[in-house]
């Protein structure tokens, strides 16, 4: 199965809170601002409790260009190697994808890539492949 690839020229990484909600953890990537046509969004709040498990959402939450649906538990794993992020899918999420990976490609100076490993790994949850 093919692989979805686009070059990010944005790559944000947030942590956010209110009163009212509990820490959320967002990572960005684009290929432009404002308006892109290719991004990426996961997201994963710190509140995993054991309701949220049993519906399956403590998994990070992923949302795409590419992909109509959206969802938790979608991305399995990730790779980084120098100038770019590989996101593996589950086999449950690749067919309705449409692709088992896809490849983030990073323009010059758009990412620290330890400080996107830490982000990765340990707000966001999602374990290296």
């Amino acid at each position: 199965m093919q692989s979805y690839s686009f070059v990010a020229t944005e790559c944000r990484m947030q942590k956010e809170q209110s009163e009212s909600s509990p820490e959320v953890y967002t990572l960005g990537l684009s290929d432009r601002d404002p308006d892109p046509e290719h991004y990426i969004i996961l997201q994963q709040a710190l509140d995993r409790d054991k309701l949220n498990a049993g519906l399956g959402m403590d998994d990070a939450y992923f949302v795409s260009s590419f992909f109509e649906g959206d969802g938790y538990g979608v991305v399995q794993s990730y790779a980084l190697e120098p100038g770019k992020l590989i996101l593996h899918f589950t086999r449950e999420h690749t067919p309705a994808i449409g692709y088992a990976t896809v490849e983030v490609h990073f323009a010059p100076s758009v990412v620290d890539h330890e400080e996107l490993q830490d982000f990765l790994g340990t707000a966001i949850g999602i374990p290296l492949a």
